[in-house]
């Protein structure tokens, strides 16, 4: 009867622990699936309907590792960014802005032929494909990358290797409305980026969940 019990408790924990980590799941931010690097409002699988970058040059995504892959003296950037209907004149609004304001942290991995570093902002935009103005961002700045192989993480709050800063409106320091999200390279960076993707905080109801599940596991074991 004891065993019976222990194993239909460590089933209820295993299924708390399985609620609690799909709550805590990444959210893709781009599955470089897509060869064509610029995607306007095409990128598919991911968080954002668009990827840009600054240049075509020192750009290219390998669909066989799923990967970008970045070959740039700096002065750079991609941007992830949603577009929506058309406003007029050719040009169309930027949104559907997203909700954010759970976002516990920003996970890639990078391989890399040299040490580098980059910045990443998490931003809040208003306009047009014609004027856009930034009103407020999360700034992650000079984060190092060392050679070789490794996963990089950028946590709100805190500087993850750079410097981190909040500027601007509420909108953008409570990450309420984000339209875009940009890496950008200062300096020469040699290496490839993949399993891109934002990671929020679980939600309380899936942490009480799990806790209950460990408590009930607990008293199931010293019965």
């Amino acid at each position: 009867m004891r065993n019976k019990t222990f194993i239909s408790s460590m089933v209820g924990v295993a299924a708390a622990a399985a609620v609690a980590g799909s709550a805590n799941a990444g959210v893709v931010i781009d599955p470089f699936a897509q060869a064509t690097l610029s995607q306007f409002k095409t990128l598919a699988g991911s968080a954002f309907n668009s990827r840009e970058t600054s240049t075509s040059t020192g750009f290219s995504v390998n669909t066989a590792t799923n990967r970008l892959v970045v070959n740039t003296v700096g002065g750079t950037s991609a941007q992830w960014r949603n577009w929506g209907a058309p406003v007029g004149g050719g040009d169309f609004a930027v949104g559907p802005y997203l909700d954010l304001s759970q976002l516990d942290s920003i996970t890639f991995d990078v391989s890399m032929n040299s040490a580098s570093s980059f910045s990443f902002s998490v931003r809040y935009q208003t306009g047009d494909t014609g004027a856009l103005t930034t009103q407020g961002q999360l700034v992650w700045t000079d984060v190092a990358v060392a050679s070789g192989n490794s996963t990089v993480t950028l946590t709100v709050g805190q500087n993850s290797g750079g410097t981190y800063s909040v500027i601007g409106v509420p909108q953008a320091t409570t990450l309420s409305n984000v339209s875009t999200m940009r890496m950008a390279w200062s300096g020469a960076f040699n290496g490839e980026i993949g399993n891109l993707q934002y990671n929020n905080v679980p939600a309380p109801g899936a942490l009480a969940l799990l806790g209950v599940a460990g408590i009930v596991g607990a008293r199931r074991r010293r019965a």
